[in-house]
């Protein structure tokens, strides 16, 4: 409730109903501490000038006049045909400069603003003319132009540097009064510079607020509705057409629009597609800011989402460039900047994409059309454009990994696809292999080149160790004088070759010893024998090599095998048969003949000796 503060109707008003609340938006102990055109910071009104003072006092051009300080005071006439000296026409106490309100129209003939006092013609025919050619005659209510020392505003003139005036236009007064009619250097905050030229009939500065403004004959020059601090009109002069300020601070809560042509309520004023947000700054005033911004937003974006908690902006779309996003900071980037650690993703639709190489989420186009990073990824090259309308996954190519992680490359179906991976994980067909670029040495994870192949120490043919236990070709074929070979089936390891189970290998028969073998075979008991031999080569009684022909007495052939006869066991170098019993030594049979007959002669000249030494030597 406020009392006494509706002009000339006294008593208390609520100002949450009329009429009291046509004039006050905020009361406190019976005093209006806000007027319903002042913003909620109470530094400025509809004339936009820096707050003024209640009760001040008059300059002494306006002492013989009365002068209304105050919506309260700015009296409305009570009787038009009758009027008060001093009184304000009914519905004129609408000038508002700084916390006070001013009369636009004297009730009384030959009285006009001076300073916002209705004041007599005596008073104010140095001040005031009836326009730029005629003086007052005094029977005009207003003035139309203003003589030097001061200028036009609202239907009153005011003067340079006075105490109302320098709240319009912050020019001083000079002691002479000698400053040109309405010629005013610079307007205070809450107003702008009337771009027509200045002169005597002219207001030289129009309040932000004031959506009347000014006409000249080609263009409106007026304010934005609830804007407290604005710019003057870009729109040119001759341009036939209203020319608007450009608001940038609005009055209260009101939310400035993004291009500053509005004000008005959050839902109302800010755009609702995303392309702006709502901030909310006490000190600058509300406003709605454009994704783009550069200052309070993300340059280059069209749409983004707004957390008025944190006050971070984050952008969704570029209204032309690449979205790159990094610890959650977004950035619209060139497409030839999004290199190296990222790689572009075009989209027309949904606004293109700079994506980091370690994003595994990666991003989706035309619905099905998904592009991804590598996880540990920290350098790539961007995946090849998905074809066609079947959709699918295209992951980047990685080049460098982030820590001590390496690059593995697995080939399949012609397709090369890369991972990151530790040292000790690059196995099961894969080595570590170091190479040089740039003079710079790096590792990579290599394929061993053979498919089947579990281990190795270098890439290509014939270059595995070790081959996988899963699949057909499990056996390791060596090559000659070679620990390294190629993985083959069972039924491949032919020739002079033969299978080891236990080592799934593919082994030549030289290998284990047999020599002349077209073929061998590892036995049960694991050794390696000849299996055939050349044309009509025998397989010797050993079975460890070939030979013309069985040895004759001591063996039979079987099946073009060479087999001892019974008793007799393989010679040493295998290719006779001897006796079991008498052979142990190993000797061959000729050997084992002349041993037999020098055995006998030394035992038959042995008896003949003690014969001849018991039966001669007995008769002598």
């Amino acid at each position: 409730v406020l009392c006494g503060a509706v002009p000339a109707r006294g008593g208390c008003y609520d100002t949450r109903a009329a009429p009291g609340g046509g004039v006050c938006r905020e009361a406190r102990d019976g005093e209006c501490v806000m007027y319903r055109e002042m913003g909620a910071d109470e530094g400025h009104s509809i004339g936009g000038g820096r707050r003024g003072t209640q009760g001040s006092r008059t300059n002494d051009s306006t002492k013989e006049g009365k002068r209304a300080k105050a919506a309260a005071t700015c009296t409305p006439t009570t009787n038009s045909n009758s009027p008060t000296s001093g009184d304000c026409t009914e519905n004129a106490c609408n000038v508002q400069i700084g916390s006070n309100v001013y009369c636009s129209q004297c009730a009384k003939q030959g009285e006009v603003p001076i300073d916002g006092t209705c004041t007599a013609k005596d008073s104010a025919i140095d001040k005031c003319k009836k326009d730029a050619n005629t003086e007052l005659a005094g029977t005009e209510q207003v003035c139309g132009a203003c003589k030097d020392g001061y200028f036009l505003h609202k239907g009153g003139c005011y003067q340079f540097g006075g105490e109302v005036g320098k709240l319009i236009c912050t020019d001083p007064s000079t002691p002479d009064s000698s400053l040109t009619a309405g010629k005013c250097t610079a307007c205070a905050p809450g107003y702008f510079k009337n771009p027509t030229t200045a002169g005597a009939a002219v207001p030289p500065c129009i309040a932000c607020n004031d959506t009347a403004g000014f006409t000249d004959s080609t263009n409106t020059y007026k304010g934005v509705l609830n804007c407290e601090v604005c710019s003057p009109p870009a729109t040119s002069a001759g341009a036939r057409a209203d020319s608007v300020a450009v608001c940038t601070k609005c009055q209260g809560t009101n939310y400035l629009k993004s291009d500053g042509t509005a004000c008005g309520e959050k839902t109302s004023t800010c755009a609702s597609d995303n392309t702006e947000f709502a901030k909310e700054d006490v000190t600058n005033g509300n406003k709605c800011v454009s994704c783009g911004d550069a200052q309070d937003a993300v340059d280059g974006c069209n749409t983004c989402n707004y957390d008025s908690g944190t006050k971070k902006v984050t952008c969704t779309k570029c209204s032309s460039n690449y979205l790159k996003t990094v610890d959650g900071a977004t950035t619209c980037v060139e497409k030839d900047t999004c290199k190296d650690d990222f790689f572009p993703v075009d989209d027309s639709t949904n606004g293109h994409k700079c994506v980091s190489c370690g994003d595994t989420t990666g991003v989706t186009v035309d619905i099905d059309k998904k592009y991804v990073g590598v996880d540990g990824c920290a350098k790539c090259n961007a995946p090849q454009a998905i074809q066609g309308s079947n959709g699918g996954t295209a992951a980047a190519t990685c080049t460098e990994c982030t820590g001590t992680k390496i690059v593995k490359t697995v080939t399949a179906s012609g397709k090369s696809v890369t991972s990151c991976v530790e040292l000790a994980e690059c196995k099961d067909g894969f080595f570590v292999e170091t190479t040089t670029n740039d003079g710079t040495s790096s590792k990579v994870c290599t394929a061993c080149g053979d498919e089947n192949c579990d281990v190795c120490a270098a890439s290509g043919a014939k270059k595995c160790s070790k081959c996988k236990t899963d699949g057909t070709k499990i056996y390791l074929q060596k090559e000659t004088d070679s620990q390294t070979g190629t993985c083959i089936e069972k039924a491949s390891c032919t020739g002079t070759n033969y299978i080891d189970e236990a080592a799934k290998a593919c082994n030549t028969c030289a290998s284990a010893g047999t020599t002349d073998c077209t073929t061998c075979e590892k036995g049960a008991d694991g050794a390696v024998v000849c299996k055939t031999c050349g044309s009509q080569k025998k397989i010797r009684p050993d079975k460890k090599g070939c030979i013309d022909a069985c040895p004759p007495d001591v063996s039979t052939e079987k099946g073009g095998v060479c087999e001892c006869v019974e008793g007799y066991a393989p010679t040493a170098d295998g290719s006779s048969c001897a006796s079991s019993s008498a052979n142990r030594s190993g000797l061959s049979t000729g050997a084992i003949a002349g041993i037999s007959v020098a055995a006998v002669v030394v035992v038959g000249g042995l008896v003949g000796f003690l014969c001849w030494w018991f039966i001669c030597r007995g008769k002598a």
